[in-house]
């Protein structure tokens, strides 16, 4: 699986950004949207590369 790294000048806004996704994923068990998980460190957040994808009539009514 590819990844995306996300590199800051500074540990906080990618630790800001983790922390936030960390707490978004927390409702997932309870119904809440997917959140993807992601692996950080001092200045950078590596989370999945989501591929290219279209909305379509079908997928729509799904």
């Amino acid at each position: 699986m590819s990844v995306f790294r996300k590199h800051d000048d500074g540990p906080v806004s990618t630790a800001l950004e983790a922390q936030s996704l960390t707490w978004l994923a927390g409702a997932m068990a309870d119904g809440g949207a997917h959140v993807v998980p992601v692996t950080s460190g001092p200045g950078w957040l590596e989370e999945p590369r989501l591929t290219t994808t279209g909305v379509t009539p079908a997928g729509a009514e799904d």
